[in-house]
């Protein structure tokens, strides 16, 4: 908590500001997209009925409250069109922030039998035909693609990183364009560079992102 003076009004007052310096601060708030001011909602209530200046006082309340928009007491902004004060949990904030960590299985493929044409006629001999088949079974390949990919998700909620983030740590590396979503990663990509170095992922990602 700090005094602020405003160049245009007379007087100070006290405002919670972040705990950094000025200018840090300053580069902080321009670079966020969004920028959340938690809080305990608090009531102050008179119960001798002598007026809250002169009487006593209780406070009611306590419930933890975000505010998203600018105030004189506190610094807060967002840009997703969000209420003036939420819900102070995840599930509230997340539908704004476009994340989509769950992982949906890929459907299982529709395998169409061909039509059996070696049924020989009624009354006629059958005869048999060598040919040569090429059976390909995509089965196996799409289920390790789904393990690859469960497994990365996961991952990724444990770290707090969403797809987004990976996308463009991607393309910064010039593996695939920014705009590839992660299931058209390859399988062996997302295995062996995705998977494999996660820990040097994330960091790559965490010093992108720093502001300053």
């Amino acid at each position: 908590m700090r005094k602020f003076e405003q160049p245009d009004e007379m007087g100070a007052y006290d405002r919670w500001e972040l705990k950094l310096q000025k200018k840090t601060a300053a580069l902080l708030k321009e670079w966020a997209t969004v920028l959340l001011f938690a809080n305990y909602e608090t009531f102050v209530i008179n119960v001798d009925n002598q007026g809250p200046k002169k009487g006593k006082n209780k406070a009611r309340g306590g419930k933890r409250v975000l505010y998203t928009t600018h105030h004189p007491c506190w610094d807060a902004k967002n840009r997703h069109g969000m209420p003036e004060k939420m819900e102070f949990s995840f599930q509230a904030v997340a539908p704004y922030l476009n994340l989509n960590l769950a992982f949906t299985p890929p459907k299982e493929p529709v395998i169409i039998q061909p039509i059996d044409n070696s049924v020989p006629a009624p009354g006629t001999e059958p005869q048999k035909i060598e040919t040569k088949e090429e059976s390909v079974n995509t089965a196996p390949a799409k289920m390790d693609k789904q393990d690859a990919m469960k497994q990365l998700f996961e991952l990724m909620a444990k770290d707090e990183i969403n797809r987004l983030q990976i996308q463009k740590a991607v393309a910064a590396r010039g593996y695939y364009p920014a705009d590839t979503p992660i299931e058209n990663y390859d399988v062996n990509f997302i295995k062996a560079v995705l998977i494999s170095a996660w820990k040097q992922i994330v960091m790559f990602i965490l010093e992108q992102e720093v502001p300053f």
